[in-house]
């Protein structure tokens, strides 16, 4: 009920999310999957968090800590997006624990953002940015408002495991060392474990051998005090070598764990998922319950609009600058951003339209041309004071307004839907080389990072520059925007009428009703196994047998020159 709500702002559960819990919550003695594959926004993630919760807070006892749940995420991006919503579910039940004689259940990270300890030196090295007070943290938002949080000078000086809202005194919100645990650690004894981890599968490949952090993964020589949940969120996006080599380390994380696990995946519609998954995991497909819901559940909310559109050659303009028009006029009709409150931004039409725009496509030069060109539209790019953006060129009160409509380049209508033509857009740009999102920007430019999992409500327009390299990219781009069900999103997709792109326009239907493939892993791939036995071979250094009592990390000491006891350790094996 606390997770819930209570009265008009109860959650129904969908009859799948009930399925999803009770084939969870059923434990056998064997390690057996659960898949939940269902659309966009249908509540995959609730489906699993509520039954892992419910599990977990039977598990916590007040002095006892040890990490019982994994969270293993693909992307970065993804991990931040859902480290936040995670927390805010989460200390929903924090009386509840309490008044039940518990403690309140403790979220924790381990990737590369996550500080080893609790000093401005560690803060900095994992990319926190220093607001002057403090350190902002990059993957959790407030609780109560949204904004950033951040670790203050005083208490990193103290090393106190606190983050507060950075808009107090108006927002009390906070994360205490009884809710979040924020550093990497140097082990049990001096860190206090996380109740659910969350962690990227790069994190995971190098750190299994980490004997002093391994705890974090659920890997602990005590056998009542390992991971016994593991969710593996967006599946779909294991693919060809990179998925091969998740699959294996799925193998090596299980072997080092020991005993019997549940292991949760999600994904979008995928065609024939109990295999895939059988795949990914190694589980016996006899161990695997596929959730999904029922074509006579579904209810219609709302609509969805696509659009495919080719760029005339005849033009000579190019592709991109289709992109670029096709961005500045589709974001000028979608609701105008009023606040930061996203209740505010939704007050004018009711949530029907959203008032930010994702921009994708999978080149990195293409991102950064496209994102230059948008602010030299905007008039933004060089600073220059007073430069009107290129969309007042569109307006109704300009010198011949006709010839403007013959060419369709009258915006006569969005200027009486209350846009002023002379504010320019906010826009910014979110890859590899600039992480995080600008969540004041009306027009986001991005890659893949973002993809997979960022839940804004706000996000009402999706443009594709050029088709898709995939199905399961394209269903989860669609899927950024139109979160809350009374929303109508659009969907844009701008192809040429070259190779991929004029094949992607023939065969639209296929765009319409996205069903992700059948997906092969090549986990028999020589090349690949022969990599993994080295990573396999590292893993089995770091083990109880071999390591005893020693205390280290097996991947940084094969990197390197040997010294302490590492060089003990190798003297010993190499007289053995």
């Amino acid at each position: 009920r606390s997770m819930l709500g209570h009265g008009e702002q109860e959650r129904k559960l969908s009859e799948f999310q009930l399925e999803a819990t009770r084939s969870i919550l059923r434990e056998e003695a064997n390690t057996r999957g659960v898949i939940v594959s269902a659309g966009t926004g249908a509540g995959k993630t609730l489906a699993f968090y509520l039954p892992a919760l419910l599990d977990i807070a039977d598990w916590v006892e007040k002095d006892d800590y040890w990490v019982k749940a994994v969270a293993l995420y693909p992307r970065v991006e993804l991990l931040k997006d859902q480290f936040s919503e995670a927390f805010r579910l989460i200390r929903s039940m924090d009386s509840v624990m309490i008044a039940a004689g518990k403690r309140p259940i403790i979220l924790g990270s381990f990737f590369g953002s996550t500080p080893s300890q609790a000093t401005r030196e560690s803060a900095r090295n994992a990319g926190w940015t220093d607001s002057g007070k403090g350190y902002i943290c990059p993957y959790l938002s407030c609780p109560e408002c949204s904004k950033n949080m951040i670790w203050l000078n005083e208490d990193l000086d103290k090393g106190l495991q606190r983050l507060t809202c950075i808009n107090q005194p108006i927002c009390s919100g906070e994360a205490t060392k009884d809710q979040i645990s924020l550093i990497k650690g140097s082990g049990r004894k001096t860190d206090t474990p996380p109740d659910i981890s969350f962690t990227t599968t790069e994190s995971l490949n190098s750190r299994i051998s980490d004997i002093p952090r391994r705890y974090k993964f659920g890997i602990s020589h005590a056998p009542q005090k390992r991971v016994r949940l593991i969710l593996l969120d967006e599946i779909h996006t294991y693919s060809g070598t990179s998925g091969a080599h998740a699959a294996l380390l799925l193998r090596r994380w299980f072997w080092a764990i020991g005993q019997s696990v549940r292991v949760v995946g999600l994904s979008a519609t995928l065609d024939e998922p109990v295999d895939f998954f059988h795949q990914l995991t190694g589980i016996d497909p006899h161990n695997i319950d596929h959730i999904f819901p029922n074509e006579e559940s579904l209810t219609s909310g709302s609509m969805e609009y696509q659009l495919l559109l080719m760029a005339d050659p005849a033009s000579r303009a190019s592709l991109l600058s289709t992109t670029i028009q096709t961005t500045f006029l589709l974001a000028r009709l979608l609701d105008q951003m009023q606040s930061e409150n996203v209740a505010e931004k939704q007050s004018k039409t009711h949530g029907r339209f959203g008032s930010k725009m994702f921009v994708f496509t999978d080149d990195l030069d293409m991102i950064n041309r496209l994102y230059d060109d948008l602010m030299n539209a905007e008039g933004t790019r060089y600073k220059i004071p007073d430069e009107p953006p290129l969309a007042l060129l569109r307006s109704d009160n300009n010198d011949d307004p006709t010839a403007r409509d013959r060419h369709g380049q009258n915006w006569r209508s969005i200027e009486r839907f209350g846009r002023d033509l002379r504010t320019p857009l906010r826009i910014s740009r979110t890859s590899s080389q600039d992480t995080g999102v600008e969540l004041g920007s009306e027009v986001i430019v991005a890659t893949a990072s973002l993809e997979v999992g960022f839940d804004d409500p706000a996000v009402g327009a999706v443009i594709q520059h050029k088709a898709p390299y995939g199905l399961a990219a394209f269903a989860q781009r669609k899927g950024r925007a139109g979160r809350p069900i009374s929303m109508r999103p659009w969907m844009v997709t701008v192809l040429s009428d070259y190779g991929r792109d004029r094949l992607a326009f023939q065969s639209y239907d296929k765009y319409l009703d996205v069903v992700v493939p059948p997906q092969v892993l090549p986990v028999h791939n020589r090349y690949l196994l022969r990599m993994q036995a080295v990573f396999a071979f590292i893993d089995w250094l770091a083990s109880d047998d071999v390591s005893e009592n020693h205390w280290g990390w097996w991947w940084q000491a094969l990197d390197g020159p040997a010294s302490g006891w590492v060089k003990a350790d190798i003297e010993k094996l190499q007289s053995t």
